[in-house]
Parts: C-alpha cells; sequence; structure tokens
C-alpha cells in the first residue's frame, strides 16, 4: 500500500483580505512521483487526526517566515515584525507546530523544506539568522554532504540546488545533527539522532513543473496570450461530457523521474506504516 503522506500549506491573503491555503503542485507532484499519496492538511484542529492516520508529514517552504519568538528573538508586538521588518504568520506557526509535535509524539517521519526545517530547529529549541543577517540567496547553491548522513548516502558529495529560504541555522535544536553545508560553512540539511526527523534548506521538488502553462509559449514561466483557435478549444473542451486525450493536463507530468529525497523519505514512511 502507498504512504499516505501529510502537506503543511502556506496561507496567504486574498485581495480582500481573506486568508486561504496555498500549496504549490511540485509539493505533491514530488511525492507522487515517489510513490506516496499526498493530502494537504486543512483543518488546523485535526493534526492528532493526521498523525493518527497519516505516514508521514511535509513541511513546506512559504512566504512567511517565522515569528523569531518560536526561537527566542526579539519581535515588534505592536507590528508583528522582526527588526528587517519582514511578514510572520503566528497562525501558521502554532498550526505547524501543532502538527509536528503530534506527529513527533507519533514517532513518524517528518521532512522540513525551507521554513519547514527552521521550524523543526527551532522546536528542538534551536535558533535562527533572521532575515537581513547572513541571509541564503536565492540561487543555485552547491550543497556539500555530512559525512556518514544519510545526505551522504542519497548525493554522494554533493549536489547543485535551489535554496529557499533567507533564514539560516544559527544554533541547531537538541538531538539535531547537520546533513549537508554550503561553501561557507552553513547548515543547509538536518537530521535527527533518534527520530524519523529530516530537513533541507533547498527546494528538491520539481519547480520547473509550477512554471509550465498549458500555452504554446518560448518562456517557462510566462503565459503567452491563447489564439482564437486555442480559445474555442478550450471552450470546446469546456462542455464536452467525454474525456479529451489532447486535452492538457498533469498526468505527464506525473510521469517524471522520481527526486532522491522524497524516494528517501516516502520509503521512511511505507517502513513505518508497515511496522507500526
Amino acid at each position: 500500500m502507498k504512504p499516505l503522506i501529510i502537506i503543511s500549506p502556506d496561507e496567504r491573503p486574498s485581495s480582500d483580505g481573506r486568508p486561504y491555503y496555498y500549496l504549490k503542485r511540485s509539493y505533491s507532484l514530488a511525492l507522487t512521483r515517489a510513490g506516496a499519496v499526498p493530502v494537504m492538511a486543512a483543518d488546523p484542529g485535526s493534526y492528532e487526526a493526521y498523525a493518527e492516520f497519516a505516514d508521514g508529514l511535509v513541511l513546506t517552504d512559504g512566504v512567511m517566515f517565522i515569528s523569531p519568538g518560536r526561537y527566542g528573538s526579539a519581535v515588534d508586538p505592536k507590528t508583528g515584525f522582526t527588526p528587517f521588518d519582514y511578514p510572520v504568520s503566528p497562525a501558521r506557526d502554532a498550526r505547524e507546530l501543532c502538527l509536528l509535535k503530534a506527529f513527533i509524539d507519533a514517532k513518524k517521519p517528518v521532512l522540513g523544506i525551507g521554513r519547514g526545517m527552521c521550524l523543526i530547529n527551532a522546536l528542538f529549541g534551536g535558533t535562527l539568522r533572521p532575515s537581513g543577517s547572513d541571509g541564503h540567496p536565492e540561487n543555485l547553491t552547491h550543497i556539500m554532504t555530512a559525512d556518514g548522513t544519510y545526505a551522504e548516502k542519497l548525493w554522494d558529495r554533493g549536489l547543485e540546488g535551489v535554496v529557499c529560504c533567507r533564514d539560516s541555522i544559527k544554533d541547531l535544536g537538541k538531538g539535531l545533527y547537520a546533513s549537508a553545508f554550503d561553501g561557507s560553512g552553513s547548515i543547509l540539511g538536518l537530521g535527527h539522532e533518534d527520530l524519523p526527523v529530516i530537513g533541507v534548506m533547498w527546494h528538491p521538488e520539481p519547480l520547473g513543473t509550477d512554471l509550465i502553462m498549458y500555452s504554446d509559449n518560448k518562456e517557462p514561466g510566462h503565459a503567452a496570450p491563447a489564439s482564437k483557435e486555442e480559445t474555442e478549444a478550450m471552450r470546446a473542451r469546456a462542455v464536452t461530457k467525454e474525456p479529451d486525450p489532447s486535452a492538457p493536463s498533469d498526468r505527464g507530468l506525473e510521469e517524471g523521474p522520481a527526486d532522491p529525497l522524497f524516494s528517501h523519505f516516502a520509503r521512511l514512511c511505507a517502513e513505518r506504516s508497515l511496522h507500526g
């Protein structure tokens, strides 16, 4: 049976100020390619139920950073901002910390990406360097693995990755170890000594699939205006009752290669599910 893995979404306000959950399809696609069944955690109050029926948890990256108070740093109580004035989400912090604690108590696998890795470190008592002080550039970074860790087994001596969070690890939390670094020695990956908890500061999911537009555009990530013929074809597909094999879908994307990290995590979840 395929492992069922909960994904925690980001939170963003709409144009009228109402909050909504936001989840890039590349996260669920990466888990699908790894042989898992992804499910978004849409109910903040169901964290114990999620930890009971699911086999693992993925904490995603996002636009809202972790409230500095979560790791002992100063925050302006009036604005909710740090001295560097970037947005935080106390609601997301609380929701994900409840999820994280529930899965850790159940001793089930957890994977943190970017913000998710920072939250893992904060929960175990670690600290971060806030945005504006030694943050990682959001570009391709050479990542070196630590000897004897899961990272070395997956990528040997290193890999290239897009670092996704301008926060960085200052002090590791209790029971955590570093599994990957950049050239300056900043920690880009972690694991736990006794629990199936891992994290990375780069994007292992297939980012290119987030940029694919269903049009004949020449530049990935920029939607080209639809022609009259394309518009008519889309209208025809919208009213037909029969499946159209030529209609664009995610089916072809699902058949791409699985990422080593997500495959490793899916195996951890499957093993835990098998052995209880």
